[in-house]
């Protein structure tokens, strides 16, 4: 008996929803019209997560940019082969374009999955058990404002981009008190909070939701100090002071925090 592997994904973009495609009758015979998630068998030699940036990017047409999560493993039994089948969530930017090996695609809630005449029946068994409930997470954030540039800092979450000051508010902790220590912590800067200018959001790798309440802060100086971020979980490598001009077309940043400042009228 032949053992192989197989690498599934489910996709979610930025509106929560996530990616189905539908395989092509002429493609896979033996299967007929299903819908599935994007992915496929590894070649030998090389590592997962380098078959599941290949098969994205065949099937769909898009790069995968954050790390995705393992959710399932199953068992495929046939009589002539044992497939395993690993399945992955990731978030994922942009719209796909298909390969002839899918005939449509459509972005559904959970619920709408559930509910979708025709899924691949391993697939549909990842769904009944739950495996993608998700928490809401809340954050603080801040733009520091110096000289009439504000601070970004350079992260290395789910790849390198940047971001703005902030974390996330501990129990017990009033999002004030949780700013003044997450950026005190980042960037060794004592601010002045001004007021609240409203929230955002994004989809971490992991599916939690982060909610970020955002404030316009102060400060008297521009020495930052990056070295004091010892705690957390991710590498600040870098800092630079922009305006909202220079941050919007020159930095890599999430997409939601973009369109924030974008809107912020102040800056």
């Amino acid at each position: 008996m032949e053992l192989q592997v197989g690498v599934k994904v489910l996709l979610k973009n930025k509106e929560g929803k996530y990616l189905l495609v539908k395989r092509s009758s002429e493609k896979y015979p033996e299967v007929k019209r299903k819908w599935d998630i994007v992915g496929g068998r590894i070649s030998a030699g090389t590592t997962l997560m380098e078959n599941l940036k290949r098969e994205i990017k065949e099937e769909v047409g898009l790069d995968l940019e954050y790390n995705p999560i393992l959710i399932a493993a199953q068992d495929i039994l046939q009589s002539e082969k044992h497939v395993v089948r690993l399945t992955y969530t990731a978030v994922i930017d942009g719209d796909p374009i298909l390969s002839d090996e899918h005939t449509e695609f459509g972005w559904f809630t959970i619920d709408e999955m559930k509910n979708i005449d025709g899924l691949d029946a391993y697939f549909k068994e990842v769904l009944e058990k739950d495996l993608l409930k998700t928490n809401a997470i809340t954050a603080v954030k801040a733009i520091v404002e110096n000289d009439r540039r504000f601070l970004i800092l350079k992260k290395n979450i789910a790849g390198v981009r940047w971001d703005i000051p902030g974390g996330k508010i501990q129990i017990n902790e009033s999002p004030e008190n949780a700013l003044l220590r997450e950026v005190k912590e980042e960037t060794g800067l004592n601010i002045k909070i001004e007021k609240q200018l409203g929230t955002w959001y994004f989809i971490r790798s992991d599916n939690n939701q982060v909610v970020c309440i955002t404030y316009l802060c102060r400060s008297a100086s521009k020495d930052v100090d990056i070295s004091r971020n010892l705690e957390e979980s991710f590498e600040i490598g870098d800092f630079k002071w922009v305006t909202k001009e220079d941050f919007l077309d020159n930095y890599p940043a999430n997409i939601n925090l973009k369109e924030f400042i974008r809107n912020f009228k102040d800056l």
